[in-house]
């Protein structure tokens, strides 16, 4: 689990949760620890900015981990503009920015939208995701003409 903000959405057999806090054998808590860490999870807005600014470099490998759902990874990148310093945020949003849900590339280019100014590699993958013949999603690609007129209009 990650700093007790976001829980596992699975349960499992003998490694169940609920028997690891009410005393399980060493044996159980190690295996609940291993397959909680590849489990999928569910988190709010809130715990996701909590997460966020409490700390922004777990926050950032929570992004790529693929342990979150799309809806959920879509708000995580969009939480990760207002992390700093934007050499550290732009690569995670990066990869998100190629991610096969279209949800979750628009999430990317919120996210990379206060970065925008001080990131040429960002800007040019914006541009790039402005083609049709790049990106199949039209949602993105008007996110995309957005964010880049933004920044051309500060």
């Amino acid at each position: 689990m990650t700093h007790g903000l976001l829980e596992t959405r699975a349960t499992l057999g003998p490694a169940h949760p609920e028997r690891v806090r009410r005393g399980a054998s060493t044996t159980e808590r190690r295996e609940w620890a291993r397959v909680s860490a590849q489990l999928p999870i569910r988190a709010t807005e809130g715990e996701l900015e909590a997460f966020a600014a409490s700390d922004p470099s777990g926050f950032l490998e929570l992004l790529v981990s693929g342990r979150l759902e799309p809806a959920d990874l879509t708000f995580a990148a969009e939480i990760a503009g207002t992390i700093e310093p934007t050499i550290e945020v732009v690569p995670f949003l990066l990869r998100l920015l190629e991610d096969e849900h279209a949800v979750v590339r628009e999430g990317a280019v919120y996210g990379l939208l206060p970065h925008l100014e001080r990131s040429r590699q960002a800007r040019e993958a914006l541009r790039r995701h402005q083609s049709s013949g790049y990106e199949p999603s039209p949602g993105v690609r008007a996110a995309t003409t957005d964010a880049l007129q933004q920044v051309r209009a500060e």
